[in-house]
């Protein structure tokens, strides 16, 4: 009866054993996919982030375009204005250097 008994537990720590190491590649498949799926939206975010970024200075690059030209026509007539206040009958042309 003790040998039959010791095989048994023999049997039943073996059949144990595989069965934690079943849960041990379960688990670290899970984790896997958890770590993979974490990558994937933080790579998403960033993708959203780096674009909000672009569309910002795009947007900036506009505005201080409109501010230079918003300038250059307050120059110009400023320059008219002082023009006709000394009576100059020639318009000066000033150009745009780009």
């Amino acid at each position: 009866m003790r040998s039959n008994k010791r095989g048994f537990l023999r049997e039943h720590v073996v059949v144990k054993e595989e069965e934690e190491n079943e849960n041990e590649d379960d688990d670290v498949l899970g984790l896997s996919t958890e770590m993979r799926a974490f990558a994937e939206r933080f790579i998403g975010m960033e993708s959203l982030k780096m674009e909000m970024m672009k569309e910002t200075e795009r947007c900036r690059l506009e505005m201080e375009k409109k501010r230079i030209q918003m300038i250059l026509e307050t120059q110009r007539r400023i320059v008219d204005s002082i023009g006709r206040a000394f009576g100059s009958n020639k318009r000066i042309k000033i150009t745009q250097q780009n």
